[in-house]
C-alpha cells in the first residue's frame, strides 16, 4: 500500500498547520513545505508529497484535533470525530438494509428523522434512481445475498455513511475513483456544502 512518508506535525479542525516535513528517503529534501493556515468553512488547502511503497520506521509526526492528540481525546471519541471513507474495494456493504448500511454510525434502530435524512442525502448524491429501482427503497436488503450495488453506487453509499456520522474531520482516501466526472462534481458540491473539514487523498 502506498503511503505518504514524511516527518511532520499538523492540526486538524479550525486550525491546520504543517511543520517542515522531510523525506526519510532523501534527508535533504522536503516532502511538504512548512507552513500553517487557519481554515474556515468552505476553505480548501492542499499538500503534495512523495509516496513510497513501504513504511519507514524513521517517519514520524503527530496529528492533533482541536489541539489534542488521539491519546488525550481517547479512541472512541477520536473515531466519532475523525471518520475515514476509503475507496469502494476497501470498504464494506454489510448484509442488511440499505438504511442500516447508511446509518451504521448513528443510533439503531433508526429514528424516522434519521431515515428521512439518509434518504435525502442519497438523493443529493444522485442515488435517487437507485432508490426508485429497489422495491423496498431505502429498506431494501443489500449485500452478498441482497440487491447488488455497482462500484459507483457503493462509493456514494460510503460517502453518505461518512457524512451521516457528522464528523469534525472527514478523510477521503481515493473515495472518488469509481465515479464518472459528472457524478464526481455533484458529490464534491455536496461534500463542500455539508462537511466542514476534509482531507482528500487522491492520485491524479
Amino acid at each position: 500500500m502506498k503511503k505518504l512518508i514524511c516527518s511532520c506535525a499538523f492540526a486538524l479542525g479550525l486550525a491546520m498547520g504543517l511543520s517542515a516535513c522531510t523525506d526519510p528517503y532523501d534527508p535533504g529534501q522536503r516532502a511538504i513545505g512548512g507552513h500553517a493556515a487557519r481554515l474556515g468553512r468552505r476553505h480548501v488547502a492542499a499538500a503534495a508529497g512523495h509516496t513510497h511503497e513501504r513504511e519507514d520506521e524513521d517517519a514520524h509526526g503527530s496529528i492533533l484535533l482541536h489541539g489534542f492528540d488521539r491519546q488525550t481525546i481517547g479512541d472512541l471519541e477520536w473515531r466519532r470525530r475523525v471518520v475515514l471513507a476509503p475507496q469502494f474495494h476497501e470498504n464494506h456493504v454489510l448484509a442488511g438494509t440499505l438504511a442500516f448500511n447508511l446509518l451504521l454510525g448513528r443510533s439503531w434502530p433508526a429514528s424516522r428523522d434519521d431515515l428521512l435524512l439518509a434518504e435525502a442525502l442519497c438523493r443529493d448524491l444522485e442515488l435517487g434512481s437507485l432508490l426508485a429501482k429497489m422495491p423496498n427503497g431505502i429498506h431494501q436488503v443489500v449485500g452478498e445475498t441482497g440487491w447488488q450495488l455497482s462500484h459507483g453506487e457503493r462509493s456514494r453509499v460510503f460517502l453518505a455513511r461518512a457524512l451521516l456520522q457528522q464528523p469534525d474531520v472527514l478523510i477521503l482516501d481515493e473515495s472518488f475513483a469509481a465515479l464518472d466526472p459528472q457524478t464526481l462534481r455533484i458529490c464534491l458540491r455536496v461534500l463542500m456544502k455539508q462537511q466542514r473539514t476534509m482531507i482528500v487523498i487522491a492520485h491524479p
